[in-house]
């Protein structure tokens, strides 16, 4: 019974599909686009024969061309993305582990980019993923790796179509104009303030637990008010102002921070940790159409033991990254005292 319960609970997890939940106005970003780009790249790649990998890559990238066109989506003919910057693009990055590596096996991330303008400094352009979806899987096969590009397909497809229910007639002559990107696009220069949350989660299984052990200690509720009071400390040694509230101002910078714990008997990371800086933006092509959108971001996990010291540990590391991409595009703001101090 508990294998059972074990195997749905998996299916339920990995197949899920996540969107940026905070962007609600990503489908609306879609409206009016002309022709986009497709391109399907790798992002880690050992679990997979290097063999198999141009062959591979290859076929996920016809058969993403095939259904875009087929739901007469106008392409653009290049597959280099080097040759789109600057362009709409709808981008899949493909994460294939080995089996020893941190799961999950397999990850879609797909992502769809535009050239915006940050709403609290039209002066600042740059390239971020209006929309993006992410699919996790804890085994790697060609035939469903296939299978989950094309269901993150199929939803960009009925989101694009919902906004656009009469295709466009262009073609690449009419697509729009390649603009290059300006040199001082930083999305972290002149904020004056930053709402700052941090959560943590776990992945619970319907079985019995140990309520004994280190990781069910952790869901005591002081611990995670303990890494919400770690954070803000840490922002203020470094001179970071913190809001009350994101809309106190413009732009509505939010910083998460977001700690889920794994299970010892599901295919996940003992511990992953991810940040997002959150701001509004407007589109370089339409002005009036706004999003909120990730503007910086980081990512990590391991099989780090579970327990408040590691998750402490990690938290600080992924701060501190933080830190030092605001400082670095913020000279004036005040440095965090040196440990000798």
């Amino acid at each position: 019974m508990t294998k059972c319960i074990l195997i749905t609970n998996i299916l339920l997890l990995s197949l899920f599909t996540y969107t940026s939940a905070q962007n609600r106005n990503a489908n609306e970003t879609l409206e009016g686009l002309k022709a986009i780009g497709v391109i399907v790249k790798y992002g880690q790649v050992d679990g997979l024969e290097p063999a198999m990998q141009p062959t591979i890559l290859q076929t996920v990238q016809d058969r993403a061309r095939a259904r875009l066109l087929a739901a007469r989506l106008p392409l653009l003919p290049a597959t280099d993305e080097t040759k789109m910057v600057g362009r709409p693009r709808l981008v899949f990055t493909l994460t294939l582990k080995k089996p020893s590596d941190t799961p999950p096996a397999l990850l879609i991330d797909g992502r769809f980019y535009q050239r915006v303008r940050l709403d609290r400094d039209a002066g600042k352009e740059m390239e971020l993923a209006t929309w993006s979806m992410g699919t996790v899987w804890p085994e790697l096969t060609p035939d469903m790796l296939v299978m989950l590009v094309e269901k993150q397909l199929d939803a960009f497809i009925d989101a694009y179509q919902a906004m656009n229910p009469v295709p466009p007639r262009v073609d690449t002559r009419t697509a729009d104009p390649l603009v290059q990107l300006k040199d001082n696009a930083n999305a972290l220069g002149g904020l004056t303030g930053i709402r700052l949350l941090v959560s943590l989660r776990f992945i619970q299984l319907a079985e019995q637990v140990d309520k004994n052990s280190a990781r069910e200690r952790l869901k005591d509720s002081t611990f995670s008010q303990t890494l919400q009071t770690e954070a803000e400390n840490k922002f203020k040694q470094a001179g970071i102002p913190l809001l009350r509230n994101e809309t106190e101002r413009a732009g509505r910078p939010r910083f998460e921070v977001s700690i889920t714990v794994g299970h010892p008997n599901f295919h996940a990371p003992a511990i992953d940790i991810g940040s997002k800086l959150w701001q509004d933006v407007r589109l370089v092509r339409d002005h009036r159409k706004e999003s909120y959108v990730v503007t910086w971001e980081s990512q990590t996990s391991g099989g780090w033991p579970i327990d408040e010291k590691t998750v402490l540990h990690v938290l600080n590391n992924q701060l501190d990254e933080f830190i030092k991409a605001y400082s670095a595009a913020n000279p004036s703001c005040r440095q965090p005292p040196s440990e000798s101090e």
